[in-house]
């Protein structure tokens, strides 16, 4: 045993001494130590680049998105800014006006009956007051009849609940009247303040 020993010594002396044995030595380790360095340091930060460049991506996708409800934000608020508290006020008395209104009423619905192609078959309002507004309570009821095809009464619907005045639909009946014509009776009620 103690030869085998030796003869490592003295292999290692004599390589210990050649110089192209001590550099190929020095170049094997600083590869083996340069492999250690990318295993643990540089290969676990490249995955961490690629991770925050991804990272990176979905923040400005979110970032855009972001910036562009900003400005939809804004010309929103630049919209509001118009409306001063005067048209706010109007918008509401429009929404529930102070009297009655019923000439503007009526013309509204008049116009919604053409708009839609509808055949108006008769209108019928509740009392409302003209002078003396103490003995009402603040609603006119309304029964309407109207003749057309579904698709354009369902479109006179649908706009009439788009008026700025409110109203409250109480009940809506169909029935057949001719061959792809229809009738609708359609009770409301329309609200002002008293």
């Amino acid at each position: 045993m103690e030869k085998k020993g030796s003869y490592f010594k003295q292999y290692y002396e004599k390589r210990k001494k050649n110089p192209f044995a001590k550099a190929s030595f020095s170049f094997l380790a600083a590869i083996f130590l340069i492999l250690i360095l990318f295993a643990t340091a540089i290969k676990p930060t490249t995955a961490t680049i690629k991770e925050l460049q991804i990272k990176q991506e979905e923040f400005e996708t979110l970032n855009q998105s972001l910036e562009k409800k900003a400005k939809n934000l804004k010309s929103v608020f630049e919209k509001y800014q118009e409306y001063d508290g005067q048209s706010v006020t109007k918008l509401a008395e429009q929404a529930i006006p102070n009297d009655s209104q019923f000439p503007e009423f009526e013309k509204q619905i008049r116009y919604l009956i053409l708009k839609n192609n509808l055949t108006f078959t008769s209108i019928a309002f509740s009392k409302f007051p003209i002078i003396n507004k103490d003995e009402f309570n603040g609603t006119i009821d309304v029964n309407l009849s109207a003749e057309g095809n579904y698709q354009n009464l369902k479109l006179f619907i649908n706009d009439l609940q788009t008026l700025i005045r409110i109203s409250n639909i109480d009940s809506i009946k169909f029935e057949t009247s001719k061959v792809d014509i229809l009738k609708l009776s359609l009770k409301f009620k329309i609200y002002y303040l008293n």
